[in-house]
């Protein structure tokens, strides 16, 4: 038997950073980190998704979803594989 490597393995994204913590809706989010897959990446800012407008493995530039005031978690996904961001987003 002949195990072969799955070449179209994601990487679990990671988050280092998202600037800015605060702001309101549409306003651009950028999230730094590293093993964002361009191609199958998305965001999630609470349980709403952010419109990806660039992204490089280490970058991703968003435009922020609609939401009510308050924190809210950020999640980095590679198709199915999930990173949460340890600060939270504040809706102003």
């Amino acid at each position: 038997m002949t195990i072969y490597p799955n070449l179209k393995y994601n990487s679990n994204p990671v988050i280092y950073d998202i600037n800015p913590q605060q702001g309101t809706v549409h306003q651009p989010l950028w999230i730094h980190g590293d093993f964002f897959s361009p191609q199958v990446v998305r965001v999630s800012v609470g349980s709403k998704f952010a419109v990806i407008y660039s992204c490089t493995p280490s970058l991703i530039k968003c435009i922020l979803p609609e939401n009510e005031f308050g924190m809210y978690t950020i999640q980095v996904a590679n198709g199915n594989i999930y990173s949460t961001c340890e600060k939270k987003f504040v809706y102003k």
